[in-house]
């Protein structure tokens, strides 16, 4: 299945291809542990995040924001099917949005947002 990469560390957008319905998959992809989902806004897609990216010292953080605010890590864009599993994104759709609402955030200012958290 086909999902969109968000890697705020490399400041890209990309299209990568695992089984995203097997957790193991999401944290290799994401490089964490544990996840959350968020909805990103039209109905249909989510994006899905490292659930303590907040808690990352943030030396070793990258941070993006979007419409959900600002997030702290790599995550995926995804579609949901009828039952709520994950299943391939509209690619061209996602795209355009995620170009119109993403914006990578400053090392300070994600730093400094990630503070309150700590």
């Amino acid at each position: 299945m086909k999902a969109i990469l968000i890697d705020p560390f490399q400041k890209s957008i990309a299209i990568v291809e695992d089984d995203f319905n097997n957790l193991a998959a999401l944290y290799d992809a994401l490089k964490c542990e544990t996840i959350d989902v968020t909805p990103l806004g039209d109905g249909v897609h989510s994006i899905v995040v490292d659930d303590e990216g907040l808690f990352v010292p943030v030396a070793e953080q990258a941070f993006f924001a979007c419409r959900a605010g600002i997030l702290a890590g790599r995550a995926l864009v995804v579609a949901t099917d009828d039952v709520g599993d994950f299943c391939e994104p509209d690619i061209g759709a996602v795209l355009n949005h995620l170009n119109a609402m993403l914006g990578w955030v400053p090392h300070a200012s994600g730093s400094a947002y990630a503070a309150q958290f700590q």
